[in-house]
């Protein structure tokens, strides 16, 4: 019984081996260059402001609902390429992920071993989604009104406390649908690259939230006040916001 045992297990870990690849810093940076594939870094959110390889998604494989968070975000059907800082933890998201049914290809090493190597990393960040839509002036907010989508244009938009706001007026049929559903897009364009914003939008109800949103667009105060129950401020929950462009590759921004 030992032995069929232990021989149970060695076919379990063999299975497990051959079920995602791991691959040089090199041959790394070559897949990732291939527009089909994922960059997934399943370190802390920390840990990935702190810098990261480019385009990367996160999923913080430490976290409750791993798995179904990268269901959410990434394709079966496309290559996966797996990291974290020296490729302890990524050698378990990729198990995870290559029994779930992913195509895995798993860092030697980690970021620490591509950091090494001189390759390219960035902390790019919700700042820069920020003065993107600050700078093209009127951006363009799609909500989900039952079974129609609905689009118009808006300009309001604020950092508080880390988080990215925009603002209406909860009389408003746009504040109605957000609180009905509050996933919503946003796109807006600079004359040479544009945005595309998802998110949850998050209701605020903080007078300090508000006052800072108002402080930020002070032509605001004739129409709402900060303890103006109207006033209506939200801040975005698990966004992806894409750069795109017709000559660049496509940046991609999580926070």
């Amino acid at each position: 019984m030992k032995k069929s045992a232990t021989l149970l297990a060695m076919m379990v870990f063999a299975s497990c081996a051959i079920a995602y690849e791991n691959v040089s810093v090199e041959d790394f940076a070559r897949l990732a260059a291939l527009p089909e594939s994922q960059v997934l870094d399943v370190r802390t959110f920390e840990e990935y402001e702190e810098g990261h390889i480019p385009s990367a998604y996160l999923a913080d494989i430490r976290q409750d609902g791993f798995l179904q968070k990268v269901q959410a975000m990434l394709s079966k059907d496309k290559p996966v390429l797996v990291y974290c800082r020296t490729g302890v933890r990524s050698t378990n998201a990729c198990a995870v992920l290559a029994d779930a049914g992913f195509k895995v290809y798993n860092l030697e090493k980690g970021i620490t071993a591509w950091k090494e190597t001189g390759k390219e990393i960035t902390t790019a960040d919700m700042k820069k989604v920020f003065e993107f839509i600050k700078a093209c002036g009127t951006y363009y907010l799609a909500t989900v009104d039952k079974d129609q989508p609905r689009v118009r244009p808006f300009g309001t938009v604020n950092i508080f406390e880390d988080k990215l706001y925009i603002q209406t007026g909860h009389k408003k049929d746009v504040a109605k649908q957000i609180d009905a559903n509050g996933k919503v897009e946003i796109c807006a364009f600079n004359g040479k690259e544009w945005i595309r914003l998802s998110g949850i939008l998050v209701s605020d109800e903080r007078i300090e939230a508000k006052k800072s949103m108002l402080d930020a667009h002070p032509e605001l105060r004739g129409m709402y006040s900060e303890t103006d129950p109207n006033t209506a401020v939200y801040y975005f929950k698990n966004a992806t916001a894409r750069i795109c462009s017709f000559t660049d590759p496509e940046e991609i921004i999580h926070f």
